[in-house]
């Protein structure tokens, strides 16, 4: 999204969506029901349903922004992946990926 708005392939007016707030608390508690159902079951399927729909909700909350401020997003969106490696970086105990995470975070 943020590509296609700065490249000129998409609008750069922010997408309007009707009841916004409410479809994105809905998706986040979607969310959160998906990760508890995969907690107790360990079946993958709530896993692939939680991913369609964090990317449904990126896609919603990226495309709401204008395109005079996608720099923006994309600068978040590149620290919450070194925020992501950091975190990576404490689970296998690797301290390479722990520091270079928050660097880029």
């Amino acid at each position: 999204v943020a590509f296609g708005k700065i490249q000129g392939l998409i609008s750069g007016k922010p997408f309007i969506l009707p009841g916004k707030r409410v479809v994105n608390v809905a998706m986040i508690g979607a969310l959160i029901a998906c990760f508890r159902f995969f907690m107790v079951s360990s079946a993958l399927s709530w896993l692939y349903l939680a991913s369609a729909v964090a990317g449904l909700l990126g896609f919603v909350v990226a495309a709401g922004v204008g395109g005079g401020d996608m720099p923006v997003v994309i600068t978040l969106l590149n620290s919450a992946s070194g925020w992501a490696l950091c975190a990576e970086g404490f689970v296998l105990n690797n301290n390479l990926l722990t520091v270079v995470g928050a660097l880029i975070g």
